[in-house]
């Protein structure tokens, strides 16, 4: 799964120097599946980002 989350972003790498929008999306949710899986995985909630992104904000 790991190996899934680095090509993706590659991907988006790719997908963002291009025009297309939708492809752009498309990759960016492809992505946030595959870290969503490893997030399961690994115990990893939404609150716990939601709480890291916080602290960063203050």
């Amino acid at each position: 799964m790991l190996k899934k989350v680095g090509e993706e972003t590659a991907e988006i790498i790719i997908a963002s120097k291009n025009e297309s929008k939708e492809d752009l999306v498309g990759e960016i949710a492809d992505l946030a599946y595959h870290l969503a899986v490893v997030m399961v995985e690994k115990g990893v909630s939404l609150q716990d980002i939601d709480e890291k992104l916080a602290s960063r904000i203050r």
